[in-house]
């Protein structure tokens, strides 16, 4: 019984040649830059990937993931108004990054349930941020708003559940995915500049047909 169920699990390693799949994880920002949106080194992110295979063992991979992050500035008017004790202000600084990517993922030699892999794409990544005082105001003209673009490149090494019998048309998969990212300077203007480097984490949930 086993021994059939590891046949199941693993008949659809070579008769699935295309996939696409929904990810979530964090992404590396080893960058002073990040300080004023951020206080950890790494940024939740969520997407889409799809392949397209071109070889047995060779895809490509095109994929578009979506990164947020926030935080709270505040300080004590005190000392600039003598008469507001204990007046506060203060404004939120956030940031918004879209990464598309593009490049080959090959598989390695799989194994029972497992088709383990190695990818390297370009990517582009294009960020918003902005400083506000005002969040419940989308016109609010003391908001601050800078945009920039930063090519890289991330390599990964991962691996894919593979489930399904081998006459299975379409077969679900779900895989875990480590790797390092590295863009160039993301130029914020007046808001300074910030770089995506770092160790990136990711899973995700998909279909291989």
């Amino acid at each position: 019984m086993i021994f059939a169920l590891i046949s199941m699990l693993s008949g659809s390693a070579l008769a699935a040649d295309h996939g696409a799949s929904l990810e979530l994880g964090t992404l590396g920002a080893f960058d002073q830059g990040w300080e004023t949106f951020r206080e950890r080194n790494n940024l939740p992110s969520f997407g889409v990937q799809a392949q397209v295979a071109v070889h047995d063992r060779v895809a490509v991979v095109g994929s578009y993931h979506r990164h947020r992050a926030g935080a709270l500035h505040s300080f004590n008017l005190d000392r600039f108004e003598s008469g507001v004790p204990g007046g506060g202000e203060g404004f939120v600084a956030s940031f918004t990054g879209n990464t598309f990517g593009l490049g080959i993922r090959a598989d390695i030699e799989p194994v029972p349930i497992l088709q383990p892999y190695v990818s390297a794409s370009g990517l582009l990544v294009q960020g918003t941020a902005r400083l506000d005082d005002d969040t419940d105001d989308d016109e609010n003209p003391n908001q601050i708003v800078a945009r920039g673009l930063a090519p890289g490149f991330a390599v990964a090494g991962g691996g894919q559940l593979l489930v399904g019998a081998p006459s299975w048309t379409v077969a679900p998969t779900l895989h875990l995915e480590m790797g390092y990212n590295w863009t160039t300077q993301l130029d914020l203007d007046a808001l300074g500049d910030v770089a995506f480097r770092g160790f990136y984490l990711r899973t995700g949930l998909g279909v291989r047909f």
